[in-house]
């Protein structure tokens, strides 16, 4: 089984890549972007949770979790440079209740592909699949 979720970005809000982590913003900023892309990841579960039928959530065995960032500008991050906006919206996910927690027993792995252009558009595609 495979979910796909849209995860818009929150407004004014970018995508956090490892170099702002590095210190670039103050760390309060910082914990206010990240706060603000866990909620939107915990929203866009909850909106999405009617869609899903058959699905009993908790996910109850282990998921791989697989992230299409979306930019709305170029040039382009690296692969796996918005991290950390995964990591916030996979936080986002357990406080949903779609995840029973972060660690390695309920997610195995994390793959952040390169990002995509979409004019006008900034977020995140994220997929769940279930493994055995």
């Amino acid at each position: 089984m495979r979910l796909r979720l849209w995860v818009a970005a929150p407004p004014d809000t970018p995508l956090l890549t490892l170099n702002t982590a590095r210190g670039r913003i103050h760390w309060q900023e910082w914990r206010r972007l990240t706060a603000l892309w866990r909620e939107a990841g915990a929203e866009a579960a909850r909106w999405e949770l009617e869609a899903v039928e058959g699905v009993t959530l908790p996910l109850e065995h282990r998921v791989f979790v697989e992230a299409l960032p979306v930019q709305p500008r170029r040039p382009l991050a690296d692969p796996g440079a918005h991290t950390p906006t995964v990591k916030a919206i996979i936080d986002g996910l357990g406080d949903a209740g779609w995840l029973k927690g972060d660690d390695p027993v309920h997610v195995q792995g994390i793959c952040c592909w390169a990002p995509v252009h979409r004019k006008g558009r900034c977020g995140v595609v994220i997929y769940l699949t279930n493994l055995p």
